[in-house]
């Protein structure tokens, strides 16, 4: 039995949130970050922002309890790598979100955000995603967060 303060172990049965690396330019992609495993899923998300976590310090003003949460016992470099968090709302929970192929261009990565409603019907009730990558910086100087072709997001991985 898992007690309160661990984390709660991702849910494998929900649809994968990055899409399957099918081109070169994918799979370059793929090895400039590395998927935080998490929920695809939760009511809790609802507070977070697009956010670059650059250091131990940031994590510990950011974590308010949530770090175990978020990272279980996933070891991260701050040496090397930054946390994002990719964040996204949906007004219908029978909306399918799928975080994209990410795309590495130059030195900025993209990661599209798709939706789809295969039933047609809404179900009027908010529904919070979010994925959480470690990025390498020495591969990476801007994070991209893409919904729909004009709305996006940017945020350095260098300190504001």
């Amino acid at each position: 039995m898992r007690s309160e303060s661990e984390p709660e172990p991702p849910n494998t049965s929900e649809r994968s949130s990055i899409a399957t690396v099918v081109t070169s330019e994918g799979k370059r992609a793929q090895e400039a970050f590395r998927r935080i495993p998490t929920r695809h899923q939760r009511q809790e998300y609802a507070d977070l922002v697009f956010q670059v976590l650059r250091g131990q310090e940031e994590l510990l003003q950011f974590d308010k309890g949530r770090t175990r949460f978020f990272l279980g016992g996933t070891k991260v470099d701050f040496n090397k790598e930054v946390l994002v968090l990719l964040p996204h709302a949906q007004a219908s929970g029978s909306t399918v979100v799928t975080y994209g192929i990410p795309l590495l261009n130059e030195r900025t990565l993209t990661f599209p955000i798709e939706t789809a409603n295969p039933t047609g019907n809404e179900t009027q009730d908010m529904a919070y995603y979010c994925l959480v990558v470690a990025v390498d910086r020495s591969r990476v100087d801007t994070v991209v967060l893409q919904a729909g072709e004009h709305r996006h997001a940017s945020l350095s991985l260098e300190s504001p």
